[in-house]
């Protein structure tokens, strides 16, 4: 079996400071997750947030049968971040290539053995089989999961044979994933919807009355009388 040890980098530039840590090993039964991705080993590295890298990683293969194993490089499947929520996940991967992100280590390449033209590793041993190479890193460029929900699972494949007693390699091999999940460190980000705009309308404006030939004749006549009065107290007087 294998164990797993990362190099988180927690800045947005990989040629910064890294911090060291172990994954939690958990139970593969904790989460559906593992199950659906046939994981073998299962770890927790907690939460991730927006913009997080995740890069200066290494892989351990140990050996912990009673015979010796190996492996042949054209056989391996490099590691893969799973999306769980690609519909409210982005991730991406610098570079992009798995032969420039990955790389084989001088420790495996001390195990070669032509006769086998493989990698052998004795019972109990273990090695540093794989790195990502200086300036690797997942970048976790958009997240809109809720808190503490599935954002990434990142597999670690290894396929492996056993030692026949004639000494040559097993045609069957065995394939151990170890599996390690991040959870979502941004709170949810619900979208409150623009408030409608209330339409202020303008008192209505009260329409003068329409005045027709009749109306304009009694005005008239008002004048005149009021004319006729004011003449008629002059002369009276």
């Amino acid at each position: 079996m294998r164990k797993i040890a990362f190099l988180i980098s927690f800045c947005l530039l990989l040629n910064t400071v890294a911090v060291s840590a172990a994954y939690n090993t958990v139970d593969c039964s904790t989460d559906t997750i593992f199950s659906e991705n046939s994981c073998n080993q299962c770890f927790d590295w907690w939460e991730k947030a927006t913009w997080d890298n995740i890069g200066m990683m290494e892989d351990l293969w140990k050996n912990d049968s009673s015979s010796d194993r190996l492996i042949y490089k054209e056989e391996q499947e490099m590691p893969k971040m799973v999306n769980p929520a690609s519909d409210k996940v982005t991730w991406s991967q610098n570079p992009t290539d798995d032969k420039d992100f990955w790389a084989y280590t001088p420790e495996l390449e001390a195990l070669y053995s032509s006769w086998s033209d493989a990698y052998v590793l004795t019972p109990g041993a273990s090695v540093t089989w794989l790195k990502s190479t200086l300036g690797s890193a997942y970048k976790l460029d958009s997240n809109k999961q809720e808190k503490w929900k599935n954002i990434g699972l990142l597999v670690y494949p290894i396929i492996t044979h056993s030692i026949l007693e004639d000494g040559t390699p097993s045609p069957d091999s065995t394939t151990h994933k170890e599996c390690v999940l991040f959870k979502s460190a941004d709170a949810n980000k619900i979208e409150t919807p623009a408030p409608t705009p209330v339409e202020v309308k303008a008192p209505p404006v009260k329409a003068l009355p329409k005045t027709g030939p009749a109306e304009n004749m009694l005005v008239i006549l008002a004048l005149l009388l009021t004319a006729w009065l004011v003449y008629f107290r002059r002369k009276k007087a």
